[in-house]
């Protein structure tokens, strides 16, 4: 995917409040933001589901030792492909008629930043 044109913003020429924001991929997601170590509460299942699908790309990840500018693009695009197959799995519900509270629900459940 493209990379975004505010990826590496500086903010100049903009107000304070974007100047004083605390919300970049470099600084300030955490590894269990980029699911780079698993959610706490996993049942030994879902660990196992976790790990047939994160270790290979995490090892990946890891073995690419990645650093400044390359590692802040690196872990974008995988929030991004990330995204997108979850955006397809819940059309994907949509379209086979699972109502909308239970695909909040499992959304909700599978969101890592409050864990």
């Amino acid at each position: 995917m493209p990379e975004p044109a505010t990826l590496f913003d500086d903010w100049s020429g903009r107000g304070r409040a974007a100047h004083e924001q605390d919300m970049t991929i470099e600084h300030t997601l955490t590894a269990r933001d980029l699911k780079l170590v698993p959610p706490k509460n996993l049942t030994v299942e879902q660990r196992a589901v976790w790990d047939a699908f994160y270790d290979p790309r995490n090892a990946e990840f890891r073995d690419a030792n990645l650093t400044g500018r390359d590692l802040v693009r690196q872990l974008q695009q995988g929030l991004l492909v990330e995204d997108r197959e979850l955006i397809s799995e819940l059309v994907a519900m949509m379209a086979s008629g699972i109502p909308m509270t239970v695909m909040a629900a499992m959304t909700m459940a599978t969101d890592t930043s409050t864990i």
